[in-house]
């Protein structure tokens, strides 16, 4: 009548069905309400929300993003960067910012989240940075049916004209960040999905709104 553990297939291991097995006298779910409540548990298994839970996210569309991970030849520290995160928007208004995937896409993000996690480390090895722009998920949806890596080459134009505007258009905040990235690799809500299976690339769970706060 209650769960004793978790059993799951070992993705590294060279034999294709090879399952691990792990026990808890408790186990707990994180991996959002939707993977838990709608594919983790059967339907058969009762849960008196389930049709609320499946009509709320059919309305409500998720949050989800793009995000450049940089790789720097030389620390960023130079341009005077400590580790601090920088916004940086192209205008005061920030309602219409989920619907800009169209600016983001021509490689004119309307806005950028910067981080720098590997200058907060005293203990680093090499300096990195994070840019996220938020993205509208239709605008990636038309490759969901092709498989991680292994998307055509029309996916991989889009991914580098979204680069390279994320960066240059960090550059011209501050100059001469470009000369610094040696590395960059972008991940998309496509990737998001394939990685945490939150549908849509959903990077904050369920979508929130006062409708999600009532019950």
């Amino acid at each position: 009548g209650r769960a004793g553990g978790v059993r799951a297939r070992n993705l590294k291991s060279r034999q294709p069905d090879a399952v691990e097995e792990y026990f808890a006298p408790a186990i707990v779910s994180n991996v959002g309400a939707t993977n838990t409540y709608l594919q983790l548990l059967p339907q058969e298994v009762p849960i008196p929300f389930r049709d609320d839970l499946e009509q709320y996210i059919s309305q409500h569309s998720p949050a989800t993003n793009v995000s450049l991970y940089v790789g720097f030849a030389d620390s960023p520290e130079k341009l005077g960067f400590h580790g601090e995160n920088h916004w940086i928007y192209a205008d005061f208004k920030h309602e219409p910012i989920p619907q800009q995937s169209d600016q983001l896409l021509q490689g004119q993000p309307q806005h950028i989240y910067m981080s720098f996690p590997s200058l907060k480390d005293p203990e680093h090895a090499k300096p990195t940075a994070e840019l996220l722009s938020m993205a509208e998920y239709d605008a990636f949806a038309p490759w969901r049916s092709q498989t991680w890596q292994h998307r055509d080459k029309h996916y991989q134009e889009l991914k580098q004209q979204i680069q390279q505007g994320l960066i240059e258009t960090v550059e011209k905040h501050y100059p001469g960040f470009a000369d610094l990235v040696a590395y960059a690799e972008l991940s998309t809500p496509l990737t998001n999905e394939h990685f945490t299976n939150h549908p849509q690339g959903a990077i904050y769970g369920m979508p929130y709104s006062a409708a999600r706060l009532a019950p």
